[in-house]
């Protein structure tokens, strides 16, 4: 399998006709992304996580 390295993922992308990609990096990998050009979105992400429901048993 070929690794992408770099900004080849990011030229792989707009070669494929890609050309908005949302990431959610952790603070250690987020300067490996700025490097290959990602940069912090306008909007912060959230979640919203809720338990499941109980079980009927």
């Amino acid at each position: 399998m070929h690794q992408l390295h770099g900004a080849e993922p990011v030229d792989w992308l707009h070669e494929a006709g890609i050309h908005y990609i949302q990431l959610h990096a952790s603070e250690a990998g987020k300067s490996v992304y700025e490097a290959a050009g990602f940069v912090t979105g306008r909007y912060p992400g959230m979640d919203l996580i809720t338990p499941p429901p109980p079980d009927d048993a």
